[in-house]
């Protein structure tokens, strides 16, 4: 490899994040800029393909796009930025067209993972939520999908030494929380910790909350990645008294695009169109092709 090339190692796992069987065909297609085009290469399920002799140019047009395909899978991609005279290894998860959700246990989810356990019990009622655990899984496994990826996801934010889970006092379990977003009760200081985040370049304000989402005073997006951030949106005239205090709705959420036009081309406009809501399926596929293992909402989908 000369020292202006790179190279990008791809593998390929399905939504249980598992090799694809090795009678899988899976056509990989890498893609520079708006029009330069690396020709597809094909690998068999459970192989890995090595990109090489890929243009490094040590500015804006290093970020390269993979995509991948497979019968029976739904598509999947994300964009790597590489670096110089190593392998840039990524892993992207193709999910089955007719994929359903396999939940762990309440007593699993206890043993694998406490802290989001320890949110869900955020109002000291382990019964009560383990119970509307059980229920949402049981009636509604795409609400409960989306709830699972906003804890992983928030789980990651950095408000000071805290994520923004901390702050919950109450989750409401009603016919409020959907596949694309839930409700809850925050400690207000959540507020001015979003605010110092983004200052420091990890949110943005949304101005006009209102129009989308009713009865807010103020929103922030994430912009950490180029797919699938958080959105933290607040109702502070919607307040209730939990141990004393005064706490405020919140509405998190996760958008499939960070850019403004492509949120609304991409997934808005669709999804009124064909009276949908944002797929937590998809919103998985997003966060984990661009993370990796490190995201991990504690379900399959297989």
């Amino acid at each position: 490899m000369n020292s202006t090339a790179t190279s990008i190692r791809v593998n390929i796992v399905d939504g249980g994040l598992q090799p694809l069987p090795p009678t899988s065909n899976v056509l990989v297609h890498v893609r520079q800029g708006a029009t330069d085009t690396i020709p597809p290469q094909s690998i068999k399920g459970g192989a890995a393909l090595l990109v090489n002799d890929l243009e490094f140019h040590d500015n804006f047009m290093d970020t390269y796009t993979v995509i991948a395909y497979a019968d029976g899978y739904q598509q999947a991609g994300t964009f790597v930025a590489v670096k110089r005279d190593r392998e840039n290894p990524i892993t992207l998860m193709l999910v089955k067209g007719n994929a359903t959700f396999r939940f762990q246990s309440w007593d699993d989810l206890k043993r694998d993972d406490l802290e989001a356990v320890g949110f869900l019990v955020c109002e000291g009622d382990e019964a009560s939520a383990r119970a509307n655990y059980e229920r949402v899984a049981r009636e509604h496994p795409e609400v409960l999908a989306s709830l699972l990826n906003l804890i992983a996801a928030m789980r990651g934010i950095k408000l000071g030494d805290a994520s923004p889970l901390v702050y919950f006092k109450q989750i409401l379990w009603d016919s409020t929380m959907a596949q694309d977003r839930f409700f809850g009760y925050v400690d207000p200081a959540i507020i001015p910790a979003v605010r110092a985040a983004a200052d420091t370049g990890h949110f943005a304000e949304e101005k006009g909350c209102a129009e989308f989402h009713p009865g807010a005073t103020c929103s922030y997006k994430q912009i950490d990645y180029d797919v699938a951030n958080v959105q933290l949106t607040f109702h502070e005239d919607d307040t209730k008294l939990i141990d004393g205090v005064k706490c405020v709705k919140i509405e998190p959420d996760i958008d499939y695009y960070k850019d403004l036009l492509a949120h609304g081309l991409g997934e808005v406009i669709p999804n009124k169109l064909k009276h949908q809501l944002t797929n937590p399926v998809v919103v998985y596929g997003l966060r984990y092709n661009a993370e990796g293992d490190e995201f991990d909402p504690g379900y399959a989908v297989a």
